[in-house]
């Protein structure tokens, strides 16, 4: 009997230490393959719960009894450095620029080159950006706009005038309105842009003229076991990264993948050197200074 039950608990223990729960912000469009692919060549089971960056990040913090998941793939460091107290160690898997996604068909003659063009009385209410604190490419683009704009508390409140203070509350939602026509351009990040692009050659995808923050996106590992070590290896290895290249359109963090055509060569692009520090740092104020604005002038203008 003794036996028997050591048998079980050996049994229980191989069983759970070769199973994970992934949470990722990424679609399904972009986890199935890599995930089915990971499942066929490791012994290694993959449970998943998909949601925005926020809302993960959000979920995670609030699990009781530490319950987390094994690990949080998606999101840059900065929109996941709320839970920088629990990552155990993170890795890179793509590099991720922000853009303006622009309707061509209904854009007419305004010219959208940057940040600046967005305050163009023609394009009121006809700009698609969600709430940074839900979305973690809005996230990337305040800090964007705070890193590269004269004046940049003043330039949102500008911007939040043209808007007409409606904000989204999804990435989704972004290149949806875009793609509808609903909206002429949307704040978003290059992956979605050229997903987007792919199925509508009505749209056109603009690198900020006054510059470009570009994050990477990782692989957060919450609790470490085999498996996490495997997905890890298996995520950050040529052929993956040369898969995600070509078929899923993200940059590479590998220097030994050659460029996908379809991605812009981004030789005359200004990239921001970002403090990292100082923006975990301050990215509740500046979050909670947004929301202020952005309350403030939606009540002056009842």
């Amino acid at each position: 009997m003794k036996s028997l039950i050591i048998f079980f608990i050996i049994v229980i223990q191989y069983t759970y230490s070769n199973s994970i729960k992934v949470y990722s912000s990424h679609s399904m469009e972009t986890l199935y393959p890599l995930i089915k692919e990971f499942e066929s060549n490791y012994d290694c089971k993959v449970e998943i719960e998909v949601g925005g960056t926020g809302e993960l990040v959000n979920k995670v913090l609030k699990e009781q009894n530490q319950d987390y998941p094994d690990v949080f793939f998606g999101g840059t460091t900065l929109s996941v450095a709320p839970l920088n107290h629990i990552i155990k160690e993170s890795h890179s898997f793509s590099i991720i620029p922000n853009v303006l996604l622009v309707n061509k068909n209904i854009k007419k003659d305004v010219i959208i080159k940057g940040y600046k063009d967005l305050l163009n009385p023609e394009l009121k209410g006809k700009i698609a950006y969600s709430n940074p604190k839900v979305s973690s490419s809005s996230f990337e683009h305040l800090v964007n706009i705070l890193y590269v704009m004269k004046n940049p508390w003043d330039y949102i409140k500008d911007l939040s005038k043209n808007i007409d203070y409606i904000y989204l509350n999804s990435s989704q939602e972004v290149i949806e309105r875009v793609v509808s026509g609903k909206s002429v351009v949307g704040l978003t990040h290059e992956v979605a842009a050229i997903k987007a692009l792919e199925k509508n050659s009505n749209l056109e995808i603009i690198y900020m003229e006054e510059g470009v923050l570009a994050q990477n996106d990782g692989i957060y590992i919450l609790n470490k076991n085999s498996c996490t070590e495997n997905l890890t290896e298996f995520l950050t290895s040529y052929d993956t990264q040369l898969f995600s290249n070509l078929l899923l359109n993200r940059r590479s963090i590998r220097d030994d993948i050659f460029f996908n055509k379809k991605l812009n060569v981004l030789k005359n692009t200004i990239f921001i050197d970002s403090n990292k520090f100082e923006i975990v740092k301050n990215r509740s104020l500046w979050i909670e200074k947004f929301e202020n604005i952005s309350k403030e002038i939606s009540n002056d203008s009842k």
